[in-house]
């Protein structure tokens, strides 16, 4: 299924991390596990060049900022800010974080967690999703983070924890064969993918997505997808026959729940996409079509969303606003450094900052007068890990050049442009009231100039 559009001996530059079996090195240091054998079927068949680079996970996310990597397999929500990198639409595995215990407990539900002490590990995002889950059922429990699963595994086993909390995927290795049972709490299903940096690498990730379409909807026997799921869920036989057969029996109760929930979860998550899909859409319709420029910032002051009217002011669109400061759009250095400082005291202080600013209006070559309104966004509110920025600008131009109109109509002549009666008898009764506040002379001169209408007919 070799794409005709593919670039002959395309190196891509891979962040591999320990994550066993989705992604790792082997004895042999060669790149391994799930996403490995996938990503190295699409390499086979498009001639692309695979050079594997180690990193701790936190570290091949911060190699895609930097361009120091092209792609990091197996990322989801939980790992990062999907909307500020790029990936294909198909998810490439599906996980879900599932309960283990020792033999004999009794956990049915995630209320009986309640006053456990749970073994996590690093890496895993279960450092963010787990606490969530909790405070969600009012639940108090005791987090204990492991270095990695076997550790978090080995931490229940010998009783300095209760229950471990494990990707399902990294599970079914590293406990089957240790004396620890799959409970019947399961939850935070994500899907992971292959990760890019934003607007990078897109002609890849597209070519990745085809053949996982291709492969997962492929026949049971003839999928590729499917040959390298089964052999990632095949566990070596232990010396006992009997725990052998016990295993397998665990392991087919383990693969027919998962694919239960599997089911059940994407029945659900296709409910809830469309939902939201269906809110999205309202809200941005909603958006823009109001007659101000409505934007979010994030800590480092970078646009993450902006509406319609606000990207066709500076003449760009949803997506090319997306990652940009204001030093980046079409305007004054000046201009784009009075706004940013404006932006840091909301970050700083918390506070609501509301005045005029003056931005110059490319469209119609000239200054505009907006009143913006700016306060804080919490990091929860933007789905970021630090708190950012919300604005509403109103082009308040026109009502300016009206209200000037209007003031110049009621207090100077429109012939000669001089202060009429309106305007003389108004400076009289401030300077009346200045006499009052403050005990003081006043003069009025009467200059009476004879034939003035030669000089208004001038």
């Amino acid at each position: 299924m070799a794409s005709a559009q593919a670039q002959p001996n395309k190196t891509l530059r891979v962040g591999v991390y320990h994550s066993p079996p989705k992604l790792f090195f082997n004895e042999q240091h060669q790149m391994d596990g799930i996403f490995a054998d996938l990503l190295n079927e699409v390499a086979r068949q498009e001639n692309w060049v695979l050079v594997p680079i180690p990193c701790e996970l936190g570290t091949c996310i911060e190699g895609l900022k930097t361009g120091h990597v092209d792609i990091v397999p197996g990322l989801s929500a939980a790992d990062v800010n999907m909307r500020r990198f790029s990936a294909h639409t198909l998810p490439a595995l599906e996980d879900w974080v599932q309960i283990y215990a020792r033999p004999g407990s009794t956990y049915k539900s995630i209320l009986d967690l309640d006053q456990k002490r749970i073994a996590t590990y690093l890496d895993s995002g279960l450092e963010k999703s787990l606490p969530a889950q909790l405070r969600f059922y009012g639940l108090h429990a005791e987090l204990m983070p492991q270095d990695n699963a076997p550790a978090a595994r080995l931490a229940v086993t010998e009783n300095h924890a209760d229950v471990a909390a494990v990707n399902s995927i990294t599970g079914l290795q590293e406990t089957a064969f240790h004396n620890l049972l799959p409970t019947a709490i399961v939850f935070d299903p994500v899907a992971q993918y292959f990760v890019a940096k934003q607007n990078q690498q897109a002609d890849t990730l597209e070519i990745i997505n085809s053949y996982l379409e291709a492969w997962q909807n492929a026949p049971e026997g003839e999928s590729f997808y499917s040959e390298v799921i089964g052999k990632w869920n095949r566990v070596a036989p232990p010396k006992s026959l009997a725990v052998f057969w016990g295993s397998i029996a665990l392991l087919g109760a383990f693969l027919g729940l998962s694919v239960y929930f599997i089911t059940r979860l994407r029945n659900k998550v296709t409910e809830q996409n469309r939902q939201l899909l269906a809110s999205e859409k309202r809200l941005s319709i909603i958006l823009d079509t109001v007659d101000a420029h409505i934007f979010i910032k994030d800590h480092e002051l970078r646009y993450i969303y902006a509406n319609r009217k606000m990207c066709e002011f500076f003449g760009e669109n949803t997506d090319s606003i997306q990652g940009k400061t204001d030093f980046d759009l079409a305007m004054p250095a000046r201009t784009a450094l009075d706004i940013q400082q404006t932006d840091l005291k909301v970050l700083e202080l918390g506070e609501r900052i509301a005045g005029e600013e003056q931005l110059y209006d490319r469209r119609h070559q000239t200054e505009a007068t907006f009143f913006a309104v700016r306060m804080l966004l919490t990091a929860e509110e933007i789905n970021e890990d630090k708190d950012g920025v919300c604005g509403i600008a109103t082009d308040i131009t026109e009502y300016k050049a009206t209200r000037e109109a209007n003031h110049r109509l009621a207090f100077y002549d429109t012939l000669t442009k001089l202060p009429n009666r309106s305007s003389l008898l108004k400076r009289l009764a401030h300077t009346l009231e200045d006499i009052k506040r403050k005990p003081s002379c006043a003069a009025v001169l009467f200059i009476d100039l004879d034939n003035f209408k030669h000089i208004n007919d001038a």
